[in-house]
């Protein structure tokens, strides 16, 4: 998988970020569609972006674009076989809205919505971005008071990384086959959808068999690099004001 891994990363950092010039959303899903059901994998370099970040970039050119992460971890502990030397991998996770810290600071809200993006480098370079699909959580009982913080949902700034090729985040399933062809594989669940081999995972909701989440990788191994962290809030136990938030640190078997 190093090796794998490895070849893409040189791959990826041949190609300067502004070289990297992303053909139209229709153009990228048809490509998609047609090598999915192909069984091939070498769609455009400049289909694979979340927004404005795409794969390839370092860890500077994505702060350039919407700031420096607010969490890492030293890389994945899952999903590496035991002889692989974990050196050179790098979990970045962003919080949206970009300034969230300053907002609690300076007017705590008694409601939040947040999300959150991943970037996993190699040697510097992303070879995975993902996005958490919307939850709700309710807070800890705060006082005679149980507030309910929703902790995910349309936070300010993150509206470009809601959809992927033309799908958006919401799409039906029928939409999403319909625009990148029937899914080959998804988890028992039913709430990951796999373009194999193209590196492509979507999470649905399967209440309402919508799209929730996107996920974009280098190649299959970087796809299903594991590891994530989700935001845990912190409140005033008078006020039941959320005055601010931390990290805690998941291991899913693939996200």
């Amino acid at each position: 998988m190093r090796a794998v891994l490895a070849l893409a990363a040189l791959t990826l950092a041949a190609l300067p970020a502004a070289a990297l010039a992303a053909p139209s959303p229709g153009a990228c899903a048809a490509e998609i569609k047609r090598q999915s059901e192909q069984g091939e994998s070498s769609v455009e370099t400049g289909c694979w972006r979340l927004g404005p970040v795409t794969l390839g970039m370092t860890t500077a050119e994505v702060a350039a674009l919407i700031g420096p992460p607010d969490h890492e971890t030293a890389g994945p502990t899952v999903n590496l076989p035991a002889k692989v030397d974990r050196t050179g991998y790098r979990n970045a996770f962003y919080v949206f809205p970009r300034d969230l810290a300053k907002q609690l600071e300076r007017k705590p809200p008694k409601e939040l919505r947040t999300r959150i993006l991943k970037v996993a480098y190699f040697q510097d370079r992303a070879v995975q971005i993902a996005s958490a699909p919307p939850t709700e959580t309710s807070s800890n009982r705060c006082g005679r008071m149980r507030g309910l913080a929703v902790t995910d949902g349309d936070a300010k700034g993150f509206g470009p990384f809601r959809s992927f090729a033309g799908v958006r985040e919401g799409d039906s399933v029928v939409a999403l086959e319909a625009r990148l062809g029937k899914n080959d594989t998804h988890n028992r669940s039913g709430d990951v959808f796999d373009y194999w081999p193209v590196p492509l995972t979507l999470g649905v909701d399967v209440e309402h068999s919508t799209v929730s989440s996107f996920a974009i990788g280098a190649d299959e191994d970087a796809l299903h690099l594991g590891g994530w962290a989700e935001v845990s809030l912190t409140r005033d136990p008078k006020t039941c004001r959320i005055t601010g938030f931390s990290f805690v640190e998941k291991e899913p078997g693939r996200r």
